[in-house]
C-alpha cells in the first residue's frame, strides 16, 4: 500500500513539474509579445540567474563540497564543455528562440521530438535499424512536424523557417543532453550538472549578448513573469519533476512530464488568445505520442538488458 501510494505521489509530482514547465513557457510568450526583450536576452538573463539558484538547491540538499565537487574534478571538464555549449546550450536557446518566433505550444512540441532524435542517433551508433514501433513513432514525428508547418496544406508553409529551425536546434540539443548527461550524473548530483551548465551557458550569453544593454520598460506583468520563467520554469520545475523520478521511477516520470505540452497549448489558448488550426492538434498529439511511444520502447529494451544480465 505503501508503494503504490509513494508511486502515486511520484507520478502527481513529475506531472506537476510538467505542468510548471508548460506555464513558464507561456510566460516567456508573453514576454516576447508585451515587452522588448528577445530570446537571446532571455535566454542570457535566465540561465545564470536559474544556474545559480539551482546550485544554491544543491548546496542546501546535498552540500556544498558534493555540489561542487564536479568542478574540481579535472577529468569531468571535457564532457561537462561537451554537455553545456552543444547540450544545455541549444536545447535553450533554441527552445526560446521557436517561442519567440511561433509560439509557445509549437516550440514545446518541437522540442519534445528530442526522443525521436536520440533514437535515431541510437540506432546510427549500433547499426541497427528501427524497430516497428520505432518507425511508426519516427513516421508520426515526422508527419506531425509537417502538419505544425503546413496546417495540413500542401501549397503554403505557415511555420516560419525560423521557428521549425529553433525548435529542431532546441529538439537536437536536447538529444544531445540527453545523451551527454549520463554518465556525469551517474557521479554527480543533477543540481550540479544542471545548474553549473546553466551558469556557465548563461555567462557565455552574457558575453555575446550584453544583455544590460536593453532598455526595458518593467511593467508589474512583465517581472512577474520574467520570475516565474525563471523560478516557476526552473526551482519548482525541476524539484518537482526529480523528487517525483525519485519516488515513481524514471519511465513513469518521463511519461507523466508530458503535461508539459498540454499545460502549453491549454494556457497559451485560454490567456493568450493563441489560435490553433485542427491540424495542429493533430501534429501536437502525433508528435507528443511518438515521444511517448519512444519513452517506454526504451525503457523496455532497457530493462530487457538487465534481465538478460541478470
Amino acid at each position: 500500500m505503501a508503494q503504490r501510494h509513494s508511486w502515486l505521489l511520484g507520478g502527481f509530482l513529475a506531472a506537476f513539474g510538467g505542468v510548471c514547465w508548460g506555464a513558464s513557457s507561456c510566460m516567456a510568450q508573453y514576454l516576447f509579445e508585451h515587452t522588448p526583450l528577445t530570446a537571446e536576452w532571455l535566454v542570457s538573463v535566465r540561465m545564470v540567474a536559474a544556474g545559480a539558484l539551482l546550485l544554491v538547491m544543491g548546496c542546501v540538499t546535498c552540500g556544498a563540497k558534493n555540489t561542487f565537487l564536479l568542478f574540481t574534478s579535472k577529468g569531468e571538464w571535457p564532457r561537462f564543455l561537451a554537455f553545456s555549449l552543444l547540450g544545455m546550450l541549444w536545447s535553450q536557446y533554441g527552445y526560446f528562440g521557436a517561442i519567440e518566433r511561433s509560439n509557445a505550444p509549437t516550440a514545446t512540441v518541437l522540442q519534445a521530438t528530442s526522443a525521436v532524435f536520440v533514437l535515431v542517433f541510437s540506432c546510427a551508433m549500433l547499426r541497427r535499424l528501427p524497430a516497428k514501433i520505432e518507425a511508426a513513432a519516427i513516421a508520426a514525428c515526422v508527419v506531425g512536424a509537417w502538419l505544425l508547418c503546413t496546417h495540413g496544406d500542401f501549397s503554403a508553409m505557415h511555420l516560419s523557417a525560423g521557428a521549425l529551425g529553433f525548435g529542431l536546434a532546441a529538439a537536437a540539443g536536447g538529444a544531445l543532453y540527453t545523451v551527454l548527461s549520463g554518465p556525469l550524473l551517474a557521479r554527480h548530483s543533477t543540481w550540479s550538472v544542471v545548474g553549473g551548465a546553466m551558469l556557465l551557458d548563461g555567462m557565455v550569453m552574457c558575453l555575446l549578448n550584453r544583455p544590460w544593454n536593453l532598455a526595458v520598460n518593467w511593467t508589474v506583468p512583465a517581472l512577474v513573469n520574467l520570475a516565474g520563467v525563471i523560478v516557476v520554469g526552473t526551482a519548482a520545475a525541476f524539484s518537482l519533476y526529480l523528487k517525483g523520478a525519485s519516488l515513481a521511477g524514471p519511465v513513469l516520470a518521463s511519461m507523466m512530464g508530458r503535461t508539459e505540452p498540454i499545460t502549453s497549448i491549454l494556457l497559451s489558448a485560454a490567456m493568450l488568445g493563441t489560435r490553433f488550426e485542427m491540424a495542429d492538434y493533430v501534429g501536437f498529439v502525433m508528435i507528443v505520442a511518438a515521444a511517448l511511444t519512444v519513452s517506454v520502447s526504451s525503457a523496455r529494451t532497457r530493462n530487457a538488458k538487465v534481465k538478460t544480465k541478470t
